[in-house]
């Protein structure tokens, strides 16, 4: 490393995420040129990067001493005053008064945003960058986008937004420069899991697998073949969710919250269009998995004033037949969905995921000697289970960028082709946006079902 460089160790739960990029995008309703607004916004990155300094270096393979086991950590040059600058990406095709009532993942130029979609083989043994980010105008000159990727391993969907929150903090000279850096993570993380990790130092990787199976040693068997997948969105208003809710109250049960029925919805309509394509599907079980927020899980870890940025992903399991899931919504089968929105919260719960069990993953990605070698615990690619991440409460549509931005008028996630995964995006006034990757041929009947349109706009 150069002279002056700084290292950031990432964490057993940082390394456990995907080698990919959170990659965002934010829209502003403005007239003002793409230069003033680069300045007024990397004004506020030079805040930002001195109190999160390791955003401006790179996350990079390494080996740790403890026993040659692989690991990562980000790796930054301490000399260099000054964060990479905003990449101008230009004008877009796109009129903004024709998208931004909702533009569609398919809409968004992959030209637009700062890294590539995938950390290859190559970028990865160099470094791939913490953190990057773009502008670009629409055609009609009325408004802007801002691309925002964040390297996975090192924040998950609530650092970013935290990161984000802190950056526009700097822009309205509201971030106090007295402030301690945000780093050393791996302290911050092991401190407030020092007793639970006491408990378990013991365990071995076979322990731990068993009693984890959201993860396994076994790697995920690759088709032969890989079929068409759509990416797509669909907008659920709240009104109609919080109908079902009260459709289901009444009946002795843990309590269901807005993300567990939708949740519920989301698993049992993509259930039975799948199962339109597959006969052999009814034979056999779904398994939904969900992220969940383990900061609210893990005492004294994150604070308003001092967040913590890592990972804290944990990963819930829950699974029926696919018989079960397979329903309408109509006044029979309300005790079905109730059963379903129920087992979705139990899996959720702080008695299923709790501070004991967070220590357990960790030490499972902390004892193996290559943390490459732990692989989901669920079918990637049988168009049989489902993956879904919420951002409905990450408040993004709260972040004020200041003179000549404001607030955005809307967010999108980049998408990629992927088989059952969704994504409850941030919360916009009283509807829940969702965007859902899909086999084609799957979309394509999801979005002829009867049940499935009187749900979404």
């Amino acid at each position: 490393m150069a002279v002056g460089s700084k290292v950031e160790r990432l964490t057993p739960l940082d390394i456990l995420m995907p080698r990919t990029y959170i990659a965002t995008l934010l829209t502003f309703r403005t007239t003002q040129s793409v230069a003033t607004l680069s300045r007024g916004l990397e004004a506020g990155l030079k805040s930002l990067f001195r109190r999160v300094p390791w955003l401006s270096g790179c996350v990079c393979p390494t080996q740790l001493p403890e026993g040659g086991k692989h690991g990562l950590e980000i790796r930054w040059d301490a000399t260099e005053g000054n964060p990479a600058a905003l990449i101008d990406k230009g004008s877009v095709p796109i009129e903004y008064d024709t998208s931004a009532g909702g533009l569609l993942p398919e809409d968004i130029p992959s030209n637009v945003w700062p890294v590539p979609s995938f950390i290859d083989d190559d970028l990865f043994s160099k470094g791939a960058p913490v953190f990057a980010a773009s502008i670009f105008r629409f055609s009609d000159n009325k408004g802007v986008g801002l691309c925002i990727c964040m390297h996975h391993n090192a924040v998950d969907a609530t650092g970013f937004a935290e990161v984000l929150r802190l950056w526009t903090k700097g822009l309205t000279a509201l971030e106090s420069h007295s402030l301690s850096p945000l780093s050393d993570r791996v302290s911050r993380l092991s401190n407030a899991l020092s007793a639970e990790l006491k408990t378990v130092s013991s365990m071995n990787p076979d322990e731990l697998f068993h009693l984890h199976p959201e993860y396994s040693p076994t790697p995920p068997t690759l088709p032969i073949s890989f079929p068409p997948c759509s990416c797509k969105l669909f907008a659920f208003p709240i009104l109609k969710i919080n109908d079902v809710k009260e459709r289901l109250d009444g009946q002795e049960s843990t309590m269901r919250s807005t993300n567990a029925v939708l949740c519920a919805i989301i698993w049992s309509a993509i259930t039975a269009a799948r199962k339109q394509s597959d006969s052999d599907l009814a034979k056999g079980t779904s398994k939904l998995v969900t992220a969940v927020n383990g900061r609210r899980r893990i005492k004294a870890l994150s604070t308003p004033e001092y967040p913590y940025l890592g990972n804290t992903v944990l990963y819930s399991l829950a699974e029926a037949s696919v018989e079960s899931l397979s329903v309408s919504f109509d006044e029979p089968s309300n005790q079905i969905l109730r059963s379903i929105a129920d087992t979705v919260s139990q899996s959720q719960s702080s008695t299923q995921i709790h501070e004991y069990r967070i220590a357990e993953v960790y030490k499972l990605a902390d004892s193996v000697d290559d943390y490459r070698a732990i692989f989901p615990g669920w079918d990637i690619f049988g168009a049989r289970d489902m993956v879904i991440t919420s951002w409905a409460n990450l408040g993004l549509y709260d972040l004020d960028f200041g003179t000549g931005l404001g607030k955005p008028e809307f967010v999108r996630i980049r998408g990629s082709p992927a088989d059952g995964v969704a994504i409850i995006l941030p919360r916009r006034n009283d509807v829940l946006e969702v965007m859902l990757m899909l086999r084609t041929h799957d979309m394509d009947v999801l979005e002829q079902d009867s049940m499935w349109t009187t749900f979404v706009n």
